[in-house]
């Protein structure tokens, strides 16, 4: 059986929700509840332990509603924060940063918890289940809720008095139980089918670094002679190939770049770049030429299939989390920036400077540089068979995408009675 319509329908009395079945109520969210818009505990970072009580902050909740891993965990005295730890059925929105994640807590699946102060607490009374109140988080019109919310406020955030006043469309609890069944089970096959298109991306992924690992280290030649290159991540190379620092290879352009606040920007067409990519256009530029950049911090130097290094050309202006490179004529830029991607960062970035690739280790990073005939040749063929795979993945992720829009519209007709799904669940 497919879900159908309710029989009548009555206005909610709310633009983003539209109407809804006649005998539902509207209720905001405070007067559903029997702990509501309860702040978290702040807590300094200088108070984070190595083992404790995992202590959630805002960026510790992903857009699916789920927790980090562990091992980006930070940890509290339990001592310090009585009185915020978290009951199985609670429910946190963020109100700063990362605005309108929500957690349904469980602590089979979390452990003990408590959280901290950018995150506000509600907790649903015995009439409402708080799985109800989580799967509406996902909706459409809870996106509706909060664009109109951000747009009224002027700090950006949301605070927990507004959170409090959100209006929700409430069905009978026993209506709740079957949305909840029939949502629990068909969001599950849908994240399913997300994960096995996410796993398929990253063996692509792999595929495509060790594609590229093995051209650039060893060319198109299997039966070239091998020496030893000198750089333990590379091992042997071709034997008429050189090895060099990229600092004689690039000429360093950091002392040119100027970083803008977001309150001095002024809108344009021109890519302002950081330690990732474009995060922002601005109306003037500093370089306006081919040139290569890689992340100084910022960068996911540590996680697998992540580039930290890509090239731009044309008008730009670059902040100071990105290193500034002009590749000489000596090697093709391509080349620079694929072998950026794969070295191994640990022997450049060490100690309490982890997170971030200084000018001088950066210089001493060895390249691999084959003749000029081969440069062209490698850099064709790599331009040629990453694109397949990179159009492939684009694919994947398209579809992903669609997945995901036809999961939040399942939820969005669900929660606020667009379709009645009560006959459909077993």
């Amino acid at each position: 059986m497919k879900p159908k319509p309710y029989p009548k329908y009555k206005s909610s009395g709310v633009k983003w929700i539209g109407d809804i079945p006649d005998h539902w109520e509207s209720k905001r969210l405070k007067y559903i509840c029997s702990e509501s818009a309860v702040y978290g505990a702040n807590i300094k970072s200088e108070e984070y332990i190595l083992d404790g009580m995992r202590f959630l902050r805002t960026t510790d909740i992903t857009d699916e509603g789920e927790l980090i891993s562990e091992e980006n965990a930070v940890y509290i005295s339990p001592e310090s924060v009585k009185g915020y730890i978290l009951d199985n059925g609670d429910i946190l929105f963020s109100r700063s940063g990362t605005l309108g994640r929500c957690l349904l807590f469980n602590k089979n699946r979390f452990g003990e918890c408590a959280y901290a102060g950018y995150l506000v607490k509600f907790k649903v009374d015995k009439e409402s289940l708080p799985a109800f109140v989580y799967y509406f988080s996902k909706s459409k019109n809870f996106g509706s809720w909060m664009s109109m919310i951000v747009i009224e406020s002027t700090i950006g955030n949301i605070n927990g008095q507004k959170y409090a006043n959100m209006t929700l469309p409430i069905p009978s609890p026993d209506a709740q139980k079957k949305m909840i069944l029939f949502l629990d089970k068909e969001t599950s096959r849908i994240n399913s089918l997300i994960k096995k298109y996410q796993k398929l991306i990253d063996l692509l992924k792999e595929k495509r670094t060790a594609l590229i690992s093995q051209v650039v280290t060893k060319g198109l030649n299997p039966n070239v002679k091998m020496k030893d290159s000198g750089i333990e991540w590379v091992g042997e190379i071709p034997e008429h190939w050189e090895a060099k620092k990229l600092e004689y290879l690039t000429t360093n352009l950091d002392s040119m770049r100027v970083p803008i606040s977001s309150e001095d920007r002024v809108s344009g067409e021109i890519p302002y770049y950081g330690a990732t990519g474009i995060i922002d256009y601005v109306d003037s530029y500093i370089f306006n030429e081919k040139l290569l950049l890689i992340g100084e911090d910022g960068a996911p130097f540590f996680e697998k299939y992540k580039d930290v290094a890509f090239i731009i050309n044309g008008k730009s202006w670059v902040n100071n989390h990105a290193h500034v490179l002009r590749v000489k004529d000596t090697i093709k830029s391509e080349l620079i920036m694929h072998q950026l991607n794969i070295t191994d960062y640990k022997f450049y970035i060490k100690g309490s400077t982890r997170d971030k690739l200084n000018q001088d280790e950066l210089s001493k990073i060895l390249i691999v540089v084959p003749p000029s005939e081969e440069q062209k040749q490698i850099s064709d063929y790599l331009n040629n068979e990453t694109s397949k795979i990179d159009t492939l993945i684009e694919k994947i992720n398209k579809q992903i995408e669609l997945l995901k829009e036809h999961k939040t519209s399942l939820i969005s007709h669900v929660v606020t009675g667009k379709v009645d799904v009560r006959g459909v669940v077993e």
